[in-house]
C-alpha cells in the first residue's frame, strides 16, 4: 500500500472590498499596508466602464510582493447599492509558500462569498483553512477554441501584455486557472490575470500578463495599448504539449517537471517553451533530442536551469558512445560544475574514459587539479587501458610527463617511451629499485639507445644491467649494445653485478661482451664474474650472437685476467672449434681470439689447429685444473688430438699424468678410457 503523506491545511487570509462612502476595504483577516493596500484597493474596484459580467462576476489574480501573498479575487457588481458602478470584491490572500503546495486552484472557487446585503461583510474577518490537495470537481469543462492561441501568445511574447476575447465565462475562468496552475511556483506567484477587463488593469510598474475582454466590444483593443491580441495561429509542438496538458486538468509529468526545474530559471514566461522542449527531450531519451536540449540550455544561459542541466547530463551519460560533440561537451562541462551530475560519473569512470578518447589534451590538463573535472579524470585514470593512453598521447605528447606521474604503470609500457619528449623523463625517475629495473627494461624494448648514457649516469650499472636482463630477447641487439656501452667504464660495478648473477640473460651478457674487452672486468679473487654469469645465463641466442659471446669468453679464458680460465675454456671450446672450422666468426671475434694464439696468423688456413695449440699450452703452462682438461670436450677424437699435442713436450707429458690421475676413477666409462689413452701416449 502506498505511503500517504498527510499535509497540514494551509491558512488563507481574506478581505472584502465594497462601497461605503466610496470604494474601500470593509473587512479583512489581514490588514494590508502601504503599497499592497493601495494595490488591492485599485484592483478590487470595477475593471472598466464597459465590463460585462455575469452572475458570478469575474476573477483577478496578482501578487503582493511586500506581504509575500498572492491575491485571487472575485468581483461582483452591486446593483443593490445606492451608487451606480459599485462592486463587491472578495479577495483570498495566499502565502507564496502555500501557493506552491496547491494541487489545483478550483477548490479556491468554493471559498468565495458574495455579501447578501451591505451589512453582511463581517464574515470576512477570519482566516480560512483549506487542505492543499483538496480534489477539484470531477466534471471537466471543454477547453476553449482559443486556448492554443492564448498559450502561444503568452509564452512566445513573454514581455508583452496578452489580450484575448471571451467566450463562455465559466470556461474562460477554468482556462485561466489551469494556465495559472500549470506554471511552476516562481512563475505562478508573479502571474497577473483577469477574466473580464474593460480596460487595461496594469499598474505603472506591474503589467498584467493575460486579460480577457468582451468579444462584442469593437473598440476594446484601443484601451489596451502595446498589448497583443491572442488569435488563432499555427501551433508549435511545445504549445500543443501545453494545451494537451491543460485538458488533463490534473497533476502530470510535465507539471512535475516544470515545478522541479522552473525555480532556478529566470525570465518568467519566457522560459516556458524552452522548458517544454527540455521536457520533451528527456521524455524522448534519444541522443538527438538531448543534443537539442543542450542547445535550449545554451540559449537560456550558463547560469540558468541547473537542475535541468543535471537531468540532461545524467540521461546522456548512459549513452555517451552515441553522443555528438555538442552533447558530450555539455556533459563534461556539467559534470565539472554540478556535484550531483558529477557523482554519477565517478563510480565506473565512464565519463572520464570517454573524455580521454575524445580529447586526451583536455583529460590530461584536468589531471591532478582541484576542480570537479579533475575528479572525473582522476577517477577514470586507473581504468584506462595503458595502450589506449599511449595512443591518445601521440596527439598530445606534451602531457606525457603529467600522465607518467599520475599513472605509474604507464612507465612499464615500451610504446610510451617511443613518444616524443619522454627522453627527458629518464634521468628523473624516482622508483623502487625493482620497479626501476622494469621501467628501464621497457625503455630498452622501446628502442631508446639514445637515452642509455643519461640512464647510466642517473641510475647506475646495477639498474642498467638488470634492465638489460629483463629486456632480453625483446630488445634490439644494437640498443642493448648502446646500453652496455653506457656502463662499460663502470668495471668494478660490472664485476659485482656479473658475480651476483644480475646479468642472467644471454642477450644482455652478449651485449655487454660486445661493449667490453675480455680483460676489462677485474677478477682479483674468487670465481671469474664472467664465468659466474655465463653458467647461469638463460635464453637462446641466434647462432652468430652465440658465437660472438663464446669467442669473447674463450678469449678471456686464454688471457691472464681470469681466475676461472679452465672453466671458461671448457664452456666455449666445442662451439668455437666448430665455428673456426666453419669459418663463421665475425672479424671482431676472430681478432679477439687471434691475439691469444701464440703462432701463425689469422690468414693461416687451419685456425682450429691454432685454437687447439693455444688451449693446450694455456692448460699446460698455467697448470690449470687437470680434470677440466680431461673433460674439455665430449668429442673423443678431438680430445685425443689435444692430448697428443700436450704430449709433444716434457711439461705437457707431466701435465697429462696429472690429468690421468684426475679422471681414472671417473664415473663415466668414456672419461675413464681417456686415462688409459694418456698412459699409452706418455709411456
Amino acid at each position: 500500500m502506498a505511503h500517504v503523506v498527510n499535509r497540514p491545511d494551509i491558512v488563507i487570509d481574506q478581505a472584502l472590498h465594497g462601497y461605503r462612502d466610496g470604494h474601500r476595504l470593509l473587512s479583512s483577516s489581514l490588514q494590508p499596508l502601504g503599497v499592497d493596500a493601495r494595490t488591492m484597493l485599485v484592483l478590487s474596484d470595477f475593471s472598466g466602464p464597459s465590463t460585462t459580467t455575469g452572475q458570478n462576476g469575474y476573477l483577478t489574480g496578482y501578487p503582493l510582493e511586500g506581504s509575500r501573498k498572492y491575491v485571487l479575487a472575485r468581483t461582483w457588481t452591486a446593483p443593490e447599492m445606492p451608487r451606480p458602478g459599485c462592486v463587491w470584491t472578495h479577495s483570498l490572500l495566499i502565502d507564496f509558500a502555500d501557493l506552491a503546495a496547491l494541487a489545483s486552484a478550483i477548490p479556491l472557487l468554493g471559498l468565495f462569498q458574495r455579501p447578501a446585503h451591505p451589512a453582511s461583510h463581517g464574515t470576512h474577518a477570519n482566516a480560512i483553512r483549506l487542505h492543499p490537495e483538496a480534489p477539484p470537481p470531477t466534471s471537466a469543462l471543454p477547453t476553449p477554441p482559443l486556448a492554443s492561441a492564448i498559450v502561444s501568445a503568452l509564452y512566445s511574447e513573454p514581455r508583452r501584455k496578452i489580450v484575448a476575447k471571451t467566450s463562455v465565462p465559466i470556461i474562460d475562468e477554468m482556462l485561466l486557472l489551469e494556465i495559472w496552475m500549470q506554471q511552476w511556483p516562481r512563475l505562478r506567484r508573479s502571474f497577473r490575470f483577469c477574466s473580464a477587463a474593460g480596460s487595461d488593469r496594469s499598474l505603472k510598474a506591474d503589467a498584467f500578463d493575460l486579460q480577457l475582454v468582451d468579444s462584442t466590444d469593437r473598440l476594446v483593443m484601443s484601451r489596451f495599448p502595446e498589448a497583443i491580441q491572442a488569435v488563432t495561429s499555427p501551433s508549435t509542438l511545445e504549445v500543443s504539449l501545453l494545451v494537451e496538458d491543460l485538458r488533463v486538468k490534473a497533476p502530470t509529468r510535465l507539471r512535475a517537471f516544470l515545478k522541479r526545474v522552473g525555480g532556478d530559471v529566470a525570465g518568467g514566461r519566457g522560459a516556458m517553451l524552452s522548458l517544454c522542449q527540455l521536457h520533451s527531450a528527456l521524455e524522448d531519451r534519444s541522443t538527438q533530442q538531448l543534443t537539442q536540449a543542450v542547445r535550449v540550455l545554451e540559449e537560456l544561459g550558463p547560469s540558468q536551469a541547473r537542475i535541468a542541466r543535471g537531468l540532461v547530463a545524467k540521461r546522456a551519460i548512459g549513452d555517451l558512445a552515441h553522443a555528438d560533440d555538442t552533447l558530450f561537451d555539455f556533459v563534461v562541462e556539467t559534470a565539472a560544475s554540478d556535484e550531483s551530475a558529477l557523482e554519477a560519473t565517478l563510480a565506473d569512470g565512464g565519463l572520464g574514459r570517454m573524455l580521454w578518447r575524445r580529447s586526451p589534451a583536455r583529460f590530461a590538463a584536468a589531471l591532478g587539479g582541484n576542480d570537479a573535472l579533475a575528479r572525473v579524470a582522476d577517477a577514470a585514470l586507473p581504468m584506462l587501458d595503458i595502450r589506449e593512453v599511449v595512443k591518445g598521447l601521440r596527439n598530445a605528447p606534451e602531457y606525457a610527463e603529467r600522465f607518467a606521474a599520475q599513472l605509474p604503470p604507464l612507465l612499464r609500457e615500451p610504446s610510451f617511451w617511443r613518444l616524443p619528449g619522454t627522453a627527458s623523463l629518464v634521468a628523473g625517475l624516482q622508483l623502487h629499485p625493482d620497479d626501476l629495473v622494469e621501467v628501464l627494461a621497457a625503455i630498452i624494448i622501446a628502442g631508446r639507445g639514445d637515452v642509455a648514457r643519461h640512464a647510466a649516469e642517473a641510475h647506475g650499472a646495477r639498474a642498467m644491467l638488470g634492465a638489460m636482463r629483463v629486456a632480453g630477447p625483446q630488445a634490439d641487439v644494437e640498443v642493448l649494445a648502446d646500453w652496455a656501452a653506457a656502463v662499460a667504464r663502470a668495471r668494478t660495478e660490472i664485476a659485482a653485478e656479473l658475480s651476483s648473477e644480475v646479468v642472467s640473460n644471454r642477450y644482455a651478457l652478449a651485449a655487454l661482451a660486445a661493449a667490453l674487452d675480455p680483460d676489462d672486468v677485474p677478477n682479483d679473487y674468487g670465481e671469474d664474474p664472467w664465468y659466474i654469469a655465463a653458467r647461469s645465463a638463460e635464453g637462446a641466442l641466434p647462432d652468430a650472437t652465440a658465437d660472438q659471446l663464446a669467442g669473447f669468453l674463450m678469449s678471456r679464458g686464454l688471457g691472464r685476467r681470469s681466475k676461472s680460465a679452465s672453466s671458461l675454456i671448457r664452456l666455449t671450446f666445442d662451439r668455437i672449434h666448430e665455428a673456426l672450422g666453419g669459418g663463421r666468426l665475425d672479424a671482431r671475434t676472430a681478432s679477439l681470439l687471434s691475439r691469444r694464439f701464440s703462432w701463425g696468423s689469422w690468414a693461416e688456413w687451419d685456425q682450429c689447429a691454432r685454437l687447439r695449440y693455444a688451449v693446450v699450452y694455456k692448460f699446460v703452462d698455467d697448470r690449470l685444473d687437470a680434470e677440466t682438461f680431461g673433460r674439455l670436450t665430449d668429442n673423443g677424437s678431438l680430445w685425443f688430438a689435444l692430448a697428443q699435442l700436450a704430449a709433444e713436450s716434457g711439461r705437457g707429458r707431466r701435465y697429462l699424468w696429472d690429468v690421468r690421475d684426475a679422471v681414472k676413477n671417473a664415473y663415466e666409462q668414456g672419461i675413464r678410457a681417456r686415462a688409459k689413452a694418456i698412459e699409452k701416449l706418455v709411456s
